[in-house]
């Protein structure tokens, strides 16, 4: 009798990665939003300009538990360092 071979794997899903179109972005950024506040999950965007190539520049959206307690804190605190450079920090009651 022939060994059984394991079937084979399912390739890693890329990261969707879009080009701009504002009022898609926007309209698609509000429903992720709403999603991650329905959810209890932390949301995440962040800017990045490509080093390779100074024209690109990305933006990043996360969600998911992605933060700690410490994390959280440690953010804050280097939020408050650069409060002189326009960081900002807004914290509300949410229920």
């Amino acid at each position: 009798m022939a060994p059984k071979k394991n079937p084979p794997k399912k390739p890693t899903p890329k990261k969707q990665h879009r080009r701009k179109n504002g009022n898609q972005f926007i309209e698609t950024l509000q429903k992720i939003l709403s999603s991650a506040l329905i959810n209890q999950d932390d949301f995440i965007i962040t800017y990045e300009t490509n080093l390779d190539d100074e024209d690109r520049k990305d933006i990043h959206v996360l969600t998911g538990k992605l933060i700690s307690p410490c994390m959280l804190g440690t953010l804050k605190n280097r939020v408050d360092l650069q409060e002189n450079e326009g960081s900002k920090h807004l914290t509300m009651d949410w229920e």
